[in-house]
């Protein structure tokens, strides 16, 4: 049985076609928006890069929140040097540079400074501040170190290595600081969100605010940079100061190494200076101090008595020559020269001059007799001369006598001055009756002596103090009634007085109130009286040296004294 053919299989039905959608933009737009979009990356590419300063070959000057163009410091082996007429536009225009003298001088109100291109020292107010590095000059300017005038001017100076700069803030003024609050923002040169970099600021970071600008702060960063921050990413702590410089700092006395023994020379003409050979015996003295030098005039003039022949002999037993230098004692010309700030000046070159040319240790200054209203004076001159001396090498030492009320010899001194400007003050303790005194008595009474040193020691300290020790002794001879006594004296050396003792068989006593022996004749209606410098008054003396810690001491002078005497010295300082 067939079956039936099957019906012929029906056509699918055509699927229709998609409805085209199309997803991007017109071409003509998408050009129109990628030009933009260029413009827009364009406009604020500059503010993605970051701007590297170019390299120089000098640091760069921040001066008080500004950047100074060309020059204006240099390095070099780790100092820092400012361009000197830099600074006379910046900071000071008194700066004063003498091409020719090969110095600057800077003068304030109440400051006299000067230094020297061949010179290490400073001098400010005449008092030394020692420099590793003089004025330095390069292609004919000078450059100066400012560190050690960071106290004159109150100035706080770094140089940052990292970005090569030097930063300068006056300490004076007040600055406000302010606080990087969000977590990244941008230093930029300029006040834009298109303005290159200059370095990343991170939370916490602190700036100096310098000024508002248009929604953005002016800042200088501790890295000595100074850009644009928006007011947004920082926050206004407060006023803030600088901390000012230290004070300075006075230089440390140049002192000798153990107990000062020093002896004076009297010499008062040139021909007067004694042979070389008589520094042998002098074994228990370190300091030579010869009279050589005095004021001839009150132009400042000085006569000399100098021999180079005693120098050399002094430096060959291990001694160091201190010259002394007086007024002459000459009231009226000491005074007119103290007035003189150009008499002074000539004396100091000519001190300089004449310590040079004999090789000295130093100088002993010996102004006496001097009318008490120059007391500030005396002060100003010896402040002007013991700087300059001290820049050679040598040792300054003056000497006073003990506060008394003898306007001329005691009144003219103001110890505390003096004893802060040289390195020794040597106290003539002796004189406690002087040649024409009324009255007979000790040249330095032990207990005189110490009341003195008690008096002194409340204004000078003692380890700037020299004990003067009187080598001499007085004979007293008292004529005449008792009604109306007639007292005359005369100085005598230590051999005269023990050749006086023995010729008239006389053994002296202790006497208690002086510390000293003493002895006594009568004859042919005279009174003879002495009280005696020998070893034991001498020992008694130095035990005060050693008692209060002076610096030791300063004997009137080498002609007075026996020889043995020098041994026992060195014993009794040793002790």
């Amino acid at each position: 049985m067939s079956l039936p053919p099957l019906p012929p299989a029906a056509q699918p039905a055509a699927a229709p076609e998609p409805e085209k959608i199309y997803r991007g933009w017109p071409l003509p737009a998408g050009l129109a928006l990628c030009f933009v979009l260029g413009l827009v990356l364009a406009w604020l590419y500059p503010g993605f890069t970051t701007v590297v300063p170019e390299p120089r070959s000098t640091p760069t000057l921040i001066w008080h929140g500004t950047e100074i163009e060309g020059k204006p410091v240099i390095m070099q082996e780790d100092t820092l040097y400012f361009h000197v007429p830099t600074l006379q536009s910046l900071l000071d225009p008194n700066m004063h540079w003498d091409r020719e003298g090969g110095y600057l001088a800077i003068t304030t109100k109440d400051r006299v400074i000067q230094l020297h291109t061949e010179q290490l020292t400073w001098y400010i107010n005449q008092a030394p501040v020692d420099l590793r590095f003089p004025v330095l000059v390069l292609d004919g300017e000078p450059y100066l170190d400012l560190e050690p005038l960071r106290f004159l001017y109150q100035l706080d100076v770094s140089y940052v290595p990292g970005t090569d700069r030097v930063v300068v803030r006056d300490t004076k003024e007040p600055y406000l600081d302010g606080e990087i609050t969000g977590k990244k923002s941008y230093l930029r040169i300029q006040p834009s969100i298109r303005a290159p970099r200059l370095t990343e600021l991170v939370l916490g970071d602190r700036v100096i605010i310098l000024q508002e600008e248009h929604n953005w702060f002016k800042v200088q960063t501790i890295q000595g940079l100074i850009g644009y921050v928006p007011e947004k990413d920082l926050a206004v702590q407060a006023i803030a100061w600088v901390p000012a410089p230290p004070s300075l700092e006075q230089p440390p006395w140049k002192p000798l190494g153990g107990k000062i023994s020093l002896v004076w020379e009297q010499v008062t003409h040139g021909s007067h200076n004694p042979k070389p050979e008589v520094l042998g015996p002098l074994t228990g003295v370190n300091v030579y101090s010869p009279t050589w030098f005095h004021l001839a005039d009150a132009g400042g003039n000085i006569n000399s008595y100098a021999n180079l022949a005693l120098v050399e002999e002094a430096h060959r037993a291990g001694k160091q020559v201190w010259a002394l230098f007086s007024n002459s004692f000459d009231p009226e010309m000491t005074a007119a020269f103290l007035r003189n700030p150009e008499a002074r000046s000539r004396a100091i070159k000519q001190l300089v001059v004449l310590a040079r040319l004999y090789h000295l240790d130093g100088i002993n200054i010996d102004f006496e007799n001097i009318p008490p209203e120059n007391k500030d004076l005396l002060v100003q001159f010896v402040r002007e001369l013991a700087p300059i001396l001290r820049e050679q090498g040598l040792i300054v030492s003056m000497d006073v006598t003990f506060k008394s009320d003898s306007g001329n010899w005691s009144l003219i001194y103001d110890r505390k001055a003096l004893g802060e400007a040289v390195d020794y003050l040597a106290v003539m303790a002796y004189d406690e009756h002087w040649a024409t005194s009324p009255v007979p008595g000790s040249v330095a009474s032990l207990p005189w002596v110490e009341r003195g040193l008690r008096a002194l020691l409340e204004e000078v300290p003692p380890q700037k103090i020299l004990l003067g020790i009187p080598l001499y002794a007085r004979i007293w001879t008292v004529a005449g009634n008792e009604a109306e006594p007639k007292v005359t004296s005369r100085a005598w050396s230590m051999r005269q007085t023990q050749k006086w003792l023995q010729e008239n068989r006389l053994e002296p006593i202790l006497d208690p109130a002086t510390g000293q022996h003493f002895a006594e004749l009568e004859q042919d209606g005279q009174r003879y009286l002495l009280w005696l410098e020998d070893e034991v008054s001498l020992q008694q003396r130095i035990e005060l040296v050693h008692k209060y810690g002076l610096a030791g001491i300063a004997a009137w002078q080498r002609g007075f004294a026996k020889e043995e005497i020098w041994p026992a010295i060195k014993e009794y300082l040793k002790n």
